[in-house]
């Protein structure tokens, strides 16, 4: 009798589990019916984050880029059209599962105030319009009063990272990565890549087969000038740091040290902190403004206007005046 109670209890707990879950499986259903419902003729959506209503996210020139983000529903590709010629394709394939998809594009055609259009396809074609305004002179306006604020130390002249020939940025930056580091190479890779694909600026990786030396230095330059060198300090707390080294309007050399506060982050934030280190190695300080890399707000990007003066600096030999 005492098993036979058992076994009753046993099944009426069976029973209610399987109760709980078909409760839980119909609530989810519903919910899902309540989503997909608000579109049931199933037609294709876009909705645009960026550029948002401000009007110097908008602001674009011949070397500027733009980021185009934003989320579908029921597209199977996104185009970016300018005057009437398609620029930029992403296929769904590129988007997450909640439909979000992002793009830079350089090209915006002849100067003036014109909108482009971000083209959702899919069952049906949807065009959202974004008023742009192309502006060669109030970008390099606009460009230089964020210099301004960049150099206001350095009585308004360019301060940048070496290039042993001046005149334009013509070579990558070498990144010297210890032996101890070499298990964080693709995240060291994917916050220099950041550069390459927004502002033109290359890399060059370089697997040093040895630690270098410990130092209680905070910026400690590891080897000879001519290199940026990740120095690994993971027994060290706070967050990581930049060290541009050099006099005057050059940078020489740079280390970034990594601490025992970005050690057990997920890959995507390490590499968008050293994408942030290496924008201080390039001559950026932080800029607590219209969330971009070198704010924090959004690690994602950078606005045209800013894109547009970093192109101008390395253009421009060390010491030049804005």
């Amino acid at each position: 009798m005492e098993i036979s109670n058992i076994t009753m209890k046993s099944l009426n707990n069976s029973i209610k589990i399987i109760f709980l879950l078909l409760a839980v499986s119909i609530f989810q259903i519903q919910c899902k019916e309540k989503v997909t419902s608000i579109y049931t003729d199933q037609s294709s959506h876009v909705w645009i984050e960026y550029p948002d209503n401000r009007e110097e996210t908008r602001l674009v020139a011949e070397g500027a880029k733009m980021k185009i983000k934003g989320q579908t529903a029921y597209t199977v590709r996104v185009q970016i059209v300018v005057d009437n010629r398609v620029i930029a394709d992403v296929p769904s394939y590129s988007m997450n599962k909640k439909g979000a998809f992002e793009t830079i594009i350089s090209e915006f055609g002849p100067a003036g105030t014109k909108e482009i259009i971000v083209r959702g396809i899919g069952n049906t074609i949807v065009d959202v319009p974004v008023t742009i305004e192309n502006n060669p002179a109030k970008m390099h306006q606009r460009a230089l009063q964020y210099l301004n604020v960049q150099y206001i130390d350095m009585g308004g002249r360019i301060r940048r990272f070496l290039n042993l020939s001046n005149g334009p940025y013509s070579f990558p930056i070498k990144i010297k990565i210890p032996s101890n580091a070499h298990v964080f190479r693709k995240e060291i890779e994917d916050g220099a890549k950041f550069w390459e694909i927004w502002a033109d600026i290359h890399y060059k990786i370089i697997l040093v087969n040895e630690s270098f030396p410990d130092s209680p230095l905070d910026c400690y330059l590891p080897g000879p000038i001519g290199f940026l060198y990740i120095y690994p300090k993971f027994n060290e707390g706070g967050l990581p740091g930049a060290c541009p080294h050099g006099l005057g309007y050059e940078f020489d050399a740079g280390t970034i040290n990594l601490t025992k506060g970005w050690y057990p982050a997920v890959p995507p934030v390490k590499a968008d902190t050293i994408a942030h280190e290496i924008g201080h190695i390039l001559g950026l300080t932080h800029y607590d403004q219209n969330a971009n890399m070198m704010d924090g707000g959004d690690y994602t990007l950078m606005h045209p206007y800013q894109i547009y003066a970093l192109k101008w600096i390395y253009s421009h030999n060390p010491g030049y005046p804005l």
